[in-house]
């Protein structure tokens, strides 16, 4: 739904939800900026690194796959004429990226791993510290914490557990908000997710920050932290 509807409001005493219905321009909009974040938090290079792809055939399907389903999409009439500006998108990533990944597929299983120490955190490469993932901004810092406990949002407890709601991809929404306002810097899913498991108390492992978060999480963090983080 939150496709359709924005900032949607809800009165806890009748039960109510209000929202304003996106105009066709605004879906399409929205649709084109959801695209581009997607594709542009896969990073290829920086997955082979990490010995995430370790199989170039396994992959090469996938990518194969996904342009059929395109192609295949398209052929048949499923994208109308607005729709097609993220379609062309679509397309034109899947081409980038099977070019870059035929340049670099002989590399993988060569490319050196760094190893892993106990806290998870490559050997001889430290994380860095929570003033510097704000910037150097203490008091920023400080109100961000602060403001997780209060009823505003009600996302963390007294012993730094994340209590937002049963999603687990909540916290990725509240530190995707905190990155698109340019109140963190933008650094790797999986140092982001050692950091903030240092100071935070969440289910999930690394791979959680690679997954989606759900919309309606994104923007309520995104309206907090704005008002109440600038």
């Amino acid at each position: 739904m939150n496709l359709v509807l924005e900032n949607p409001v809800h009165n806890p005493y009748m039960g109510i939800t209000k929202a304003r219905v996106r105009t066709n321009q605004e879906f399409i909009d929205f649709l084109v900026s959801l695209t581009k974040k997607v594709l542009a938090s896969i990073n290829t290079s920086e997955l082979i690194k990490e010995g995430i792809i370790t199989d170039s055939n396994s992959y090469k399907f996938e990518l194969l796959k996904a342009t059929h389903e395109a192609n295949q999409n398209e052929l048949l009439g499923k994208y109308n004429k607005d729709e097609s500006q993220y379609a062309t998108i679509v397309h034109q990533w899947l081409k980038n990226e099977k070019a870059f990944f035929l340049e670099i597929e002989p590399l993988i299983g060569k490319v050196p791993q760094l190893p892993k120490s106990k806290g998870g955190a490559a050997r001889g490469k430290k994380d860095i510290p929570w003033i510097e993932l704000f910037k150097g901004n203490k008091d920023r810092l400080g109100r961000f914490f602060a403001l997780l406990k209060q009823p505003a949002l009600s996302a963390m407890d007294e012993q730094n557990n994340w209590i937002y709601n049963e999603r687990k991809g909540s916290i990725v929404a509240c530190f995707a908000a905190l990155e698109d306002l340019h109140f963190i810097k933008t650094i790797s899913k999986a140092s982001l997710h050692r950091i903030v498991s240092e100071r935070i108390n969440f289910k999930g492992s690394e791979k959680l920050f690679r997954l989606h978060y759900n919309q309606d999480d994104y923007d309520h963090f995104y309206k907090i932290f704005e008002a109440n983080l600038s």
